[in-house]
């Protein structure tokens, strides 16, 4: 075909006599099952959600984590309310999740750029402190409306569940398979339970897997990557702005193995695939390089406790936790359970026997032994084997990682796509029936025994809570296994040939069996995702009275909490709470901690740490919500060690009604200013300033970035700020660093006499040019898609081979 046809009207074509409106439509009907997908993803991470969603109950992290809300028990809630928890193992999703998060939302819309923090401690890192993902855009930004961090982890579990959509696909399972496979991932056990700063990174392994895969099929096809080393990118640099820089290393890993098992069967293109995939791989580092800039930078000054490497504490979980995995709900509702106390996330009971199904499937070997190598030695880790633990932590970083804890979020990727292998053998009609018989048996098998370890263990707490359950278990199985049994007797009529070459072709019977097991498997994962949702409170008003009291009044100084406005929800609403909850620290305030604020052992108002009860530590300064009693306690050490408390600023105490009385209030020189339902509120007028030149000058205006003072002559000024590296100070337009010797706590500058304006900034060694090759990268990665975007531009306008070219193209 000519060029000369397409100008004298007629219908051009692709070279193959397929005419522009055929491709057309084509294109259209091809779009179709990706379209229902997508969609099917959407609505089931809608529905999983959907308590939240209207209001039925309450999973604002304030309500609970606050001290300032009075939730009441949920439906299947069996615990205690105010401090409890009972939608979530780690109430951290308020402490640094929420407040860190906000405040870090909050300087981004301000136009700051959230490097430090001045509401936490006496100040410290913000982006380098990592769990407040303060780099970690557009999510961010959704904590800036009501109960964002709800919607943050929302909007993950949709991108979670769409890029494991994409990256099934990618691997040639059908679009049943690979549907519930990102149904399954989008709302996993571990999103469900563990809703800390560990939740952000798991939706990016999927993407930066994806990726690897498109590279792998431009590889092959001798085409250069693109979308792939995008994808890979994006996905990687997401993972590490995510804010919780153990669950990217451990997913890193886990994408270094994938590739390397990968390349084994990318004969002869593996060099090529593993070069293109170190682009994509140094793309994603150089996109993240402000964040690894500030965490370095952090790192350098921080205390990190058992995050550190070295001799750590022996934590492993106990038996019972292993009937937690997958069969966690058998021992009662989530926050009463007897089995999932301390189990990060969970296993569905449909993905492990569809997944021992994939697993007997006839391909890929070489993935599979890789995925069953990863769950063993992650299981045996978690149990406490000592040579396995030898071995793991000898790969440089994961002696970091609470791998015991963090490696659920593994074995949820991981049982989720070898289901998705099993419910595609399904779907093609080539399940072999002795796995699916194997499979019902392991299932039956695990339910059987938990039930037993219950009942021998004397831990059925809620008899009726576990024979329903456990029915229900059965009910899944048979309806899973009646569906398999039926699949696997279709006969093919029509072979073709697969990817593996086999000839074959699914019927109907399997198409509708793959189709009912994905309903099944689906269903119970919907349950289970949403079953902590019912342990939740309705909806409660939270006090903001005594937050709102201290913005007005408090100013540069600070306030310390023996309860109410828990840490370090000072930084959600931006007054600044000597009080911490964190990891890192600074060292220095750990040091204040434990040498000034604590009491010292064998003094009356010492408090020896309990179980449950230790409000003295080196990154924690906080009551945990305590009850009167312990409140009292903590007003004792205050006592105690008030001269430290007033050193640092604090001007204000706040403590729940009842806990100060007039006459520890008199002796203590503290003034009742505020009273409200759930805290009071007393001033101490003693407390220095945070700007300090002892009566030297006359401070005019002030800020904590700012200051101008009118003084007689020089003398040093003293900012309550913590000294660190990184300060500079702008006197009257002249810039200079400000020291930070090992033994100085706070910043001091010279001030000159007569009236000037001081002005103060953080920001790490190398950040702007960290920042610069970020955006060099960026702009790089996004002239990659230029190509792509022509090409495609050139096929919606129905322009064929030969009109793209002087030259006809050959068939």
């Amino acid at each position: 075909m000519s060029t000369n046809a397409s100008i004298s009207g007629a219908t051009p074509t692709d070279g193959y006599g397929s005419s522009g409106s055929e491709l057309a439509s084509a294109r259209v009907r091809s779009r179709r099952p990706a379209l229902i997908a997508c969609l099917a993803v959407v609505v089931a991470v809608l529905l999983a959600n959907a308590v939240y969603l209207l209001g039925v109950r309450s999973n604002d992290p304030m309500l609970y984590h606050s001290g300032l809300g009075s939730p009441t028990h949920g439906l299947t809630d069996l615990g205690p309310g105010g401090g409890h928890y009972p939608h979530t193992i780690d109430a951290n999703d308020g402490w640094t999740v929420q407040s860190l998060g906000r405040l870090s939302a909050e300087m981004w819309k301000d136009g700051q750029l959230p490097l430090w923090n001045s509401f936490e401690g006496l100040g410290q890192p913000l982006a380098g402190e990592q769990q407040s993902a303060a780099f970690f855009q557009p999510f961010i930004m959704l904590n800036l409306l009501p109960n964002g961090s709800f919607l943050m982890h929302l909007a993950l579990e949709l991108v979670a569940g769409l890029t494991m959509l994409a990256f099934l696909r990618s691997l040639r399972l059908t679009w049943v398979a690979s549907t519930v496979g990102g149904i399954l991932f989008a709302i996993n056990g571990a999103f469900s339970v563990m809703t800390n700063a560990p939740f952000n990174p798991i939706a990016f392994l999927p993407m930066v897997l994806w990726g690897v895969e498109l590279v792998a099929a431009d590889v092959q096809r001798r085409a250069r990557p693109r979308w792939g080393i995008v994808v890979i990118a994006l996905g990687l640099a997401w993972m590490l702005y995510a804010g919780f820089p153990e669950t990217a290393l451990i997913q890193g890993l886990v994408v270094a193995a994938w590739v390397l098992v990968r390349a084994i069967a990318l004969r002869p293109h593996r060099v090529r695939f593993v070069l293109w995939n170190g682009v994509g791989a140094l793309g994603g580092v150089l996109l993240a390089a402000p964040l690894l800039i500030t965490l370095r930078h952090f790192l350098g000054f921080a205390f990190t406790a058992y995050h550190g490497g070295g001799e750590r504490p022996p934590w492993k979980y106990t038996a019972h936790a292993f009937y937690g995995f997958f069969g966690g709900y058998l021992g009662g509702p989530f926050s009463s359970s007897a089995l999932m106390d301390g189990v990060a996330g969970y296993v569905t009971l449909a993905s492990l026997l569809c997944a021992v199904i994939g697993l007997f499937g006839r391909r890929p070997r070489a993935i599979k032994i890789m995925l069953v190598t990863l769950v063993t030695l992650l299981m045996l880790n978690m149990f406490g084997v000592e040579w396995v633990n030898t071995m793991l932590y000898a790969i440089p970083g994961v002696d970091l990682v609470l791998l015991y804890k963090y490696g659920i979020i593994l074995l949820v990727f991981v049982f989720t796509l070898l289901a998705a292998y099993g419910l595609d053998d399904l779907g093609r009609g080539r399940v072999r029936r002795g796995a699916v018989w194997a499979a019902a048996a392991v299932a039956t098998a695990y339910v059987t025994a938990g039930v037993t370890y219950l009942v021998l263990s004397d831990r059925v707490l809620h008899p009726t809570w576990t024979s329903v359950v456990a029915a229900l278990f059965g009910l899944v199985i048979i309806a899973l296994t009646a569906a398999f049994v039926w699949g696997s007797r279709a006969k093919a009529a029509d072979p073709e040939r697969d990817d593996a070459g086999a000839r074959h072709s699914p019927t109907k019977r399997a198409a509708s069996a793959a189709l009912v097991a994905g309903l099944v498997i689906v269903a119970e994962a919907g349950a289970s995702y949403a079953t902590p949702q019912l342990n939740a409170s309705p909806p409660k008003p939270i006090d903001t009275a005594p937050p709102a009291y201290l913005q007005e009044h408090l100013g540069t100084s600070r306030f310390f909490t023996l309860g109410p406005i828990q840490p370090n929800y000072g930084s959600y609403w931006q007054i600044a709470e000597l009080n911490v909850n964190d990891l890192p620290v600074p060292e220095k305030y750990s040091t204040y901690v434990m040498d000034h604020l604590r009491p010292p052992k064998g003094t009356p108002a010492y408090i020896r740490p309990t179980r449950g009860f230790n409000p003295f530590m080196p990154y924690l300064l906080v009551t945990r919500n305590s009850p009167a009693w312990g409140q009292k306690r903590i007003l004792a050490a205050y006592g105690q060690q008030q001269a430290a408390y007033r050193d640092a600023g604090v001007r204000y105490v706040v403590a729940a009604p009842g806990v100060v009385d007039g006459t520890s209030a008199s002796r203590l020189g503290l003034r009742r200013v505020f009273g409200s339902k759930k805290a009071e509120i007393f001033e101490d007028a003693a407390a220095r300033p945070y700007y300090d030149t002892r009566g030297a000058c006359r401070v005019e205006k002030q800020t904590r970035e700012s200051v101008t003072l009118d003084c007689a002559r020089p003398t040093t000024l003293v900012r309550r700020e913590l000294s660190t590296p990184g300060w500079s100070a702008t006197i009257n337009g002249t810039k200079k660093h400000l020291p930070s010797g090992p033994n100085q706590l706070f910043q001091t500058v010279r001030a000159p006499g007569g009236r000037s304006t001081i002005s103060f900034a953080y920001q790490p060694p190398h950040f702007r040019a960290a920042a610069a090759l970020s955006l060099v990268t960026l702009a790089a990665l996004c002239l990659q898609l230029v190509p792509l975007r022509t090409r495609r531009r050139r096929e919606s306008r129905g322009e064929s081979a030969a009109t793209r070219s002087e030259e006809p193209r050959s068939l």
